[in-house]
């Protein structure tokens, strides 16, 4: 999954939601990314509607097959591992289980496992909840 970057201005609580992802360690003092604003710069983020779902699938996720860490998934922002060197991807619910981002243009869906903690998405790639 290719990665695109934002250079967006950050205002005051940009900067301090994104020191306080850093100091969680879900974000990398090289990502520069408007956390408040969608991908596109259309408009402010909504607060998900269902909230017990995001509760369910937040976490760290590594991949099923080699067990690389991949992301962690927190609300409805995925904040990819340092090795990728990428800005945070906003997350949409697509479908009942289904969770949905848009990279470089390209969008890409999984279906969401809780029972198994498990993200399959549509490129064929299985992410494991740890």
């Amino acid at each position: 999954m290719g990665q695109t970057n934002c250079c967006c201005e950050k205002t005051e609580d940009d900067r301090q939601l994104l020191q306080t992802l850093v100091t969680d360690g879900i974000a990398s003092t090289s990502d520069s990314v408007v956390v408040r604003a969608r991908m596109d710069g259309s408009a402010p983020l909504e607060p998900p509607r269902d909230v017990s779902f995001w509760d369910q699938i937040e976490g760290v996720y590594a991949r099923k097959e080699d067990g690389k860490f991949m992301a962690r998934l927190q609300s409805n922002l995925l904040a990819w591992a340092p090795d990728f060197k990428s800005d945070p991807s906003e997350l949409s619910v697509s479908g009942p289980k289904q969770i949905s981002m848009s990279i470089g243009g390209k969008l890409y869906t999984a279906e969401v496992i809780p029972a198994r903690g498990e993200l399959v998405w549509d490129d064929g790639e299985v992410w494991i909840k740890k």
